[in-house]
């Protein structure tokens, strides 16, 4: 459903609400996005200070909804309790931030209202029609919670839509999932643990059992036409990954596979290219190879510049050198990862088909077959591949220079923590949370999403948007 607006509607008559749903892996908190939602609300608050009344009722204002109540006990309940409770509690939100503008036309607004939802936008406009925007971004499991939710709130959204005559227009505008295992959890650490997940671990959690396919859940449940469908409403549909992630491997949440997982699942690899001399690092696109675009259309490559820029210095990454051999591998074929925001900006990569090249028709194929079903219904997906591991290892002049600063005053304790996140645990550092909350190394995925994916800028020049978070104690 998107706008039913009439032309005649003049765009500074409207108010605009952008809903932005986010939910957090297994065994993950509540807390999990925090970085990412009070990195979009400092910005906001920055533009127009915390009590300054929204002087362009068109522009968005953003309501965060976080999950509620995943106590221990619920976390292994499995994806479909989780999803019914999160669209429950997302479609309360919903609600209760638009019972203002309902009231309105009943009889006139409620000054006295104490939610803390709508109140900037009623005061943006008394009596204008509302504009809804949806977004969502889904962390590990997360993104497969909110794949089966999306059509229980799109059906409870529509119905609310026909009995509102006040809402102008419904936009579902983007999808972003971080490590989310779309083709199961395939291998962890090794085959010991991957078996053990397999059989003990879905026998006591059907959350463990969702992730290891041993449900209905991966290979059914979320590949109905019904929820591809939902997932391809959205205009912009992006993956963003770990390039190294120990547990969600990059072939199940990237539809690619990288020298390291073939290695892991002990297929034969192609010989890696030649490694750079200890002298020279791989080239580093700069801003003259390529435009700073962050729209999809210009931003987005396809397998075509995969040969690009061949030549006898490999271009192999947009921003921070990268020598390891996976990731010159995928740069063969146009797949770059990125260090900073910059690059995530640059290295976006569409994936309308499976390649050959990066993911071999023998290797795993009931789970390449269900990729090319998800790829066939839900249309082209923005790749983005990031990699933690030069800002802790390469050269500081190399660096940007609030990494470099940052990473010159880290102790000890920090440096291993940043070391551990980089090397070992980018899965759980990719969110910035809890022990791997180092903005300076690990906050450019989530800068990324607030900029680039929501528009929220975080140079505040000339930003007129409002943000309110739905707390988990709502």
């Amino acid at each position: 459903m998107e706008s039913r607006a009439s032309a005649a509607t003049p765009a500074e008559d409207f108010v605009c609400l952008h809903f932005v749903f986010l939910h957090h892996g297994y065994h993950g908190r509540e807390t999990d996005f925090h970085y990412l939602s009070s990195t979009a609300e400092s910005a906001l608050r920055a533009a127009h200070g915390d009590d300054a009344p929204a002087s362009q009722p068109a522009s968005p204002h953003f309501v965060f909804i976080h999950p509620s109540g995943s106590s221990f006990l619920r976390r292994e309940q499995g994806v479909v309790a989780y999803a019914q409770r999160y669209s429950n509690h997302a479609c309360a939100v919903i609600s209760e931030t638009l019972s203002p503008f309902s009231r309105e036309r009943n009889r006139g607004v409620d000054h006295d209202d104490k939610s803390g939802r709508g109140t900037a936008a009623g005061s943006a406009a008394r009596g204008a029609p509302v504009e809804l925007h949806f977004s969502a971004v889904g962390h590990s499991m997360g993104g497969l919670i909110l794949r089966f939710a999306f059509p229980l709130i799109m059906r409870w959204v529509e119905q609310l839509v026909s009995q509102s005559p006040w809402v102008r227009g419904v936009h579902w505008d983007t999808f972003c999932t971080m490590a989310t295992p779309h083709l199961g959890v395939l291998y962890v650490g090794s085959h010991v643990k991957t078996f053990l997940g397999k059989m003990a671990g879905s026998l006591l959690s059907a959350a463990v059992a969702d992730l290891f396919s041993q449900s209905t859940l991966i290979t059914l449940d979320l590949v109905t036409e019904e929820s591809l469908a939902a997932w391809a409403r959205f205009k912009r549909r992006v993956i963003l990954n770990v390039v190294d992630d120990r547990i969600v491997v990059v072939c199940s949440s990237s539809f690619v596979m990288p020298l390291d997982v073939r290695q892991r699942i002990s297929a034969a690899v192609p010989s890696p290219p030649p490694a750079s001399s200890s002298h020279a690092a791989p080239a580093v696109l700069n801003s003259t190879d390529e435009s700073k675009q962050s729209v999809v259309a210009g931003a987005v490559r396809g397998p075509s510049h995969g040969k690009e820029h061949s030549g006898p210095e490999k271009r192999t990454c947009f921003d921070v050198p990268n020598t390891d051999a996976s990731v010159m591998h995928l740069a063969e074929f146009g797949v770059y990862c990125a260090s900073t925001v910059e690059g995530l900006r640059r290295n976006a990569y569409e994936l309308k088909k499976l390649s050959d090249e990066l993911w071999p028709p023998e290797l795993l194929p009931q789970q390449r077959a269900l990729a090319e079903r998800i790829l066939g219904r839900v249309g082209p997906l923005e790749l983005h591949l990031l990699d933690f591991r030069p800002l802790r290892d390469a050269p500081v002049e190399c660096l940007p220079r609030h990494v470099a600063e940052a990473r010159a005053k880290l102790g000890v304790c920090s440096s291993a923590m940043m070391a551990l996140g980089a090397h070992n645990f980018s899965h759980a550092a990719m969110a910035c949370k809890g022990l791997f909350n180092y903005p300076a190394f690990f906050g450019f995925p989530s800068e990324y999403i607030v900029t680039d994916l929501l528009g929220i800028p975080l140079t505040v020049h000339g930003l007129s948007t409002d943000a309110k978070d739905a707390s988990t104690s709502l």
